[in-house]
């Protein structure tokens, strides 16, 4: 029974990676790898349990597919990976158009902490990305990470 359950993980994982590759654009989806491996990183060093990090790391996936990807997204996660999932993606999605940024912090911080180690990894990868960090986004992303601390 546990074979079956690592396999299940297993191909849940990889069906996250393979949306992700194939929805994203190129450099969104270098994006998102940095991201799995970040939040792989924080979900060891938070120690969540074994099925949290599989969550994780779904989740990380998929964080930008709704923001960032084809019409048809948020439909392929709900078919592929079930309401709670898309939940959480839907709590990653930043709606510009009808929240601010510290709003949209409010509403991760909210959620599961799953969708939390995430949004941390997130933020973590932009900031490490001299060439493409501007001031203002530092400044943004600056100004909300000690509320994930």
């Amino acid at each position: 029974m546990r074979d079956k359950l690592v396999d299940y993980k297993s191909a849940t994982l990889e069906l996250a990676r393979i949306v992700a590759e194939t929805e994203l654009p190129e450099d969104k989806y270098e994006h998102t790898k940095r991201v799995v491996r970040y939040t792989y990183d924080i979900a060891l060093r938070e120690c969540c349990l074994q099925d949290e990090e599989i969550l994780c790391l779904v989740l990380a996936y998929l964080h930008d597919v709704i923001e960032d990807g084809g019409e048809r997204a948020e439909e392929y996660i709900k078919e592929y990976f079930g309401d709670m999932v898309l939940e959480c993606v839907l709590l990653l999605t930043h709606r510009k158009d009808e929240e601010t940024y510290p709003e949209y912090i409010d509403r991760v911080l909210a959620g599961p902490r799953a969708v939390q180690y995430v949004k941390r990894a997130d933020m973590k990868d932009h900031l490490c990305q001299k060439e493409t960090l501007t001031p203002k986004l530092k400044e943004k992303y600056l100004g909300v990470l000690d509320k994930f601390m």
